[in-house]
């Protein structure tokens, strides 16, 4: 591998970001996260080095079915703040992190952890992680949750969220966006992802479930007046 899963967004001042999973061993013996930025259209690009995992980063083998993509989104009020959201081993489980920037992607801070549960208790397998900007700054993330279900990637789930109102350096409370526990979707190809929009007055969530006997998307909206700070 060396490089695949590039994710984008466009600033409001209409700069190109993508972030990508890279490995070179003759540039670092582990596996970075790669951002390029475009002033000019793509004409020409800039490289930074978001992020150089270690081990202890890696998902275990045995959660295979763990999905790790990413989501980078800017804030639309402060063109250099980026957050980008995905799935980690860094805290002793796979939990949902961030990392984020303040000078449009040239230096970075993370991996954040985004979801409260206990640190390193047990398999509590978190993933299938989106986030977005809301028209005032405020950033929301949505993810599947395991922490009240079981261990491993195979265990039922739920849908849980948090905001953050200072470009991730810090997140809210966690709350709970689903309205049932809902059975594992155990399939190999597919179901990578899932939808969270943000407005000035709410969370957006959309999601595979499988809780009807059939796959099918379910919506919820959170309002702010629900949730924690």
């Amino acid at each position: 591998i060396t490089d695949a899963t590039a994710f984008a967004t466009i600033s409001a001042n209409g700069t190109f970001y993508g972030a990508y999973f890279s490995y070179y061993p003759s540039y670092s013996l582990f596996a970075r996260l790669i951002l390029v930025k475009s002033y000019d259209g793509g004409a020409t690009f800039v490289t930074h080095v978001i992020y150089t995992f270690s081990v202890s980063d890696g998902i275990p083998a045995a959660d295979s079915l763990i999905k790790a993509g990413l989501s980078i989104s800017c804030n639309p009020t402060d063109t250099s703040n980026l957050i980008i959201t995905g799935t980690s081993n860094h805290y002793g489980e796979p939990d949902i992190v961030s990392y984020n920037s303040h000078d449009a992607g040239k230096t970075w801070n993370g991996p954040t952890r985004v979801n409260d549960d206990q640190v390193g208790a047990y398999d509590t397998c978190h993933d299938l992680t989106w986030g977005s900007f809301a028209a005032n700054g405020t950033y929301g993330a949505v993810w599947r949750d395991r922490r009240n279900t079981g261990r491993g990637d195979s265990a039922s789930f739920q849908i849980y969220g948090a905001v953050s109102t200072n470009g991730g350096d810090s997140y809210s409370p966690n709350f709970l966006v689903s309205d049932a526990v809902s059975p594992p979707v155990v399939i190999l190809h597919g179901d990578d992802f899932l939808g969270c929009a943000v407005t000035d007055s709410g969370v957006y969530a959309d999601w595979s479930d499988e809780r009807t006997g059939n796959e099918e998307t379910f919506f919820n909206a959170t309002p702010f007046s629900k949730i924690p700070t």
